[in-house]
């Protein structure tokens, strides 16, 4: 799975690289708020 992220973000222009990894992170900080929020 990762490889291919990798081999697929290889074509990228360096815009879209920084699109992508803002929205791999929100997706990755909201999955982590959501697991804080369900504890409570």
């Amino acid at each position: 799975m990762v490889k291919l992220k990798l081999g697929i973000a290889k074509g990228k222009k360096l815009a879209d690289k920084r699109e992508t990894s803002a929205k791999r992170d929100w997706e990755r900080e909201k999955a982590r708020l959501l697991k804080i929020s369900k504890r409570d």
